[in-house]
């Protein structure tokens, strides 16, 4: 009916999200391409590494998502179809494991703005 649009999913934070809800969004591998994950500041490397069992996730947006560490990207190797990483507001991310991520061909990193006040004379 749809053929431009591919099965996709938000959630932007509440008090009550975690990284148990990641658990259950990886129960349902089999059809998620499009993830976008706004505000999750609870997001930890452990619940990266349920979305990685989503072997068919082709687009990840990763907005404020500060608790991600170390080698936290490094648990999306084995998403084999990821295309493209969008990384918002992340103060660390795991960077050094981008490499291990070969079919990447998509990378956006924006870092927050910092905003300058300027006195009038």
């Amino acid at each position: 009916m749809y053929p431009d649009c591919r099965p996709s999913f938000m959630l932007a934070e509440n008090p009550r999200t975690g990284n148990g809800q990641l658990a259950a969004i990886a129960k349902i591998p089999s059809f998620l391409e499009d993830l976008t994950l706004m505000g999750w500041k609870a997001l930890t490397d452990s619940g990266l590494g349920a979305l990685g069992m989503c072997s068919r996730l082709c687009s990840l947006c990763l907005i404020g998502a500060d608790g991600v560490k170390g080698d936290g990207l490094l648990a999306l190797a084995g998403c084999h179809h990821l295309q493209e990483l969008k990384l918002g507001l992340c103060k660390h991310a795991g960077m050094q494991a981008l490499v291990d991520l070969t079919n990447l061909t998509t990378l956006h990193f924006e870092h927050s703005l910092t905003i300058c006040e300027v006195a009038s004379p």
